[in-house]
């Protein structure tokens, strides 16, 4: 089953580091080659939904990770996130959901 590794998936608004680094393995852990694969990332942000496309760090292996840009993570707690895998034939994938908190900037 596809986890994101990164843990706690705690930010700051705004922040731009560090990624969102992922595996895909199956239910035995082992590395599913995701060379091919479309992945995305899905966050439900107060004010839209946010949708950022994957770097494939090391496909054969099944590691991507996701980059943020200023603007990508807005304030607010527990904001559902999941992760959607389409194969090079089309097939769909989303990845049980988990939750991201973003906290306020100071400055």
């Amino acid at each position: 089953m596809a986890r994101p590794k990164t843990l706690p998936h705690i930010y700051t608004e705004n922040d731009t580091a560090p990624p969102l680094l992922g595996e895909y393995k199956d239910s035995s852990a082992v590395a599913i080659d995701v060379t091919g694969y479309t992945i995305t990332l899905h966050i439900k942000r107060p004010s839209a939904p946010l949708v950022k496309a994957a770097t494939l760090t090391d496909p054969t292996n099944g590691l991507f990770q996701f980059d943020f840009t200023a603007g990508d993570l807005e304030a607010g707690q527990d904001q559902a996130a999941e992760v959607q895998f389409v194969t090079p034939g089309g097939a769909i994938f989303t990845g049980p959901e988990f939750c991201i908190d973003v906290r306020a900037e100071i400055a």
